[in-house]
């Protein structure tokens, strides 16, 4: 029995550590299409004041590939790196980011 052991002692002594592999992917870029063809006109377009933020991303690619850390060292504030988030998100979905949703939450009724 005790040569059993022997035969599996080195397979039980090696320890193996794995390691977690991060990729650095960054996120795709759709493509330009229709009245959007450069990012600073879908920026103005999105009606969010978002037009004084334009001159902050260098081109299309940027748009699209910023992180919102690097947003904040843009000079972002968090309520307008919120919007072009959504805005490069929708986009990227496929959505009209220009449009307009039809549904409205219903008003709440005031206190008394």
């Amino acid at each position: 029995m005790l040569h059993l052991f022997k035969s599996f002692a080195p397979l039980t002594s090696f320890r193996c550590y794995s390691s977690k592999v991060v990729s650095k992917a960054t996120k795709p870029v759709p493509a330009k299409r229709g009245q959007f063809q450069d990012h600073s006109i879908l920026l103005k377009r999105a009606r969010n004041g978002l037009e004084a933020v334009a001159s902050k991303f260098e081109s299309w690619e940027h748009l699209f590939q910023v992180k919102r850390e690097d947003m904040k060292e843009l000079g972002l504030t968090p309520k307008q790196r919120k919007q072009v988030a959504a805005l490069t998100y929708r986009f990227s979905l496929g959505i009209d980011p220009v449009r307009k949703l039809k549904h409205k939450s219903p008003a709440k009724p005031k206190k008394k």
